[in-house]
């Protein structure tokens, strides 16, 4: 059987993909039938990868509403895409790069890889809990900006410094700003001072 590169033809390339996600799409079914089995799903080695897959999911979905400029976790590059931009392997990501909500949480996702890719329950544990890991990963899947104590309890658990907070937050107020500033009816206004209450003397 020839290759096609050796002929330095590509016309086989859509076939190609096309076979590609033929077979993807059969490993799928194949996989949404042993997790029909009883008992499979709830298997702690099949949770955790369910989990990772989850996650690799949602930066998928994550890149498809933001066309252009991609940012994805170091090792999850799609082959063959050597111009889409990502954090260098021992480069912490830059929250200051971030241009939109979006591109802040793919940053968020960039940081936690850098830092170790600890699982979210472990996020959670280090800061504290004050933030629940679901609440973590639930914030982690929208491409809204995540509140900001979610966003503390992420790089405490990931281990970062004052200057990684100083960094993130730094980023999250630019960019909340810029979405107030935004919102119809208020174009590059910020809400009035609220006066504080006065009481009369009591007698």
């Amino acid at each position: 059987m020839t290759h096609p590169s050796r002929h330095g033809n590509n016309d086989h390339a859509p076939a190609d993909n096309e076979a590609e996600a033929a077979a993807t799409t059969t490993a799928i079914a194949g996989l949404r039938r042993r997790l029909s089995r009883q008992g499979i799903p709830e298997h702690p080695k099949v949770r955790r990868e369910l989990r990772k897959l989850a996650e690799q999911i949602a930066l998928v979905e994550q890149a498809g509403h933001n066309p252009g400029r991609h940012r994805v976790r170091p090792g999850l590059a799609p082959a063959g895409q050597d111009d889409c931009e990502t954090t260098a392997p021992g480069l912490k990501p830059d929250p200051a790069t971030a241009r939109n909500s979006a591109e802040y949480v793919t940053v968020l996702w960039q940081y936690r890889a850098w830092s170790g890719d600890p699982s979210w329950r472990q996020i959670a544990a280090r800061a504290k809990q004050k933030r629940v890991h679901s609440t973590i990963y639930a914030a982690m899947r929208r491409s809204d900006l995540p509140k900001l104590e979610v966003v503390n309890a992420i790089i405490t658990g990931c281990g970062g410094d004052t200057a990684d907070l100083h960094a993130f937050t730094t980023a999250w107020q630019r960019l909340s700003t810029a979405s107030r500033a935004s919102q119809p009816g208020q174009p590059g206004m910020l809400p009035a001072p609220v006066h504080a209450l006065q009481f009369a003397p009591t007698t």
